[in-house]
């Protein structure tokens, strides 16, 4: 199974948020914190200046775009 980039954001609580959504509709999905991103999320709290990327399987595509529709998001990088 092919796992592909969905959403990319520097606000943990939309990464969370989306996540929550996408595991509710059984998609499985996994965020990897990009850069120093785990370490900084601990002393700024929300923000991260090196992003936030949440992973989802290429099959379930169509029905996660659905979802960041439904929930208002779009992702801060063009070729996610």
């Amino acid at each position: 199974m092919e796992e592909i980039k969905l959403f990319v954001t520097q606000d943990s609580l939309k990464a969370d948020m989306l996540m929550e959504a996408l595991k509710g509709q059984g998609i499985p999905c996994y965020r990897k914190d990009m850069g120093a991103g785990q370490l900084l999320n601990i002393y700024m709290g929300m923000f991260t200046n090196s992003g936030i990327s949440v992973y989802i399987p290429e099959s379930a595509l169509e029905q996660a775009k659905e979802i960041m529709d439904t929930l208002g998001l779009e992702s801060e990088e063009e070729d996610s």
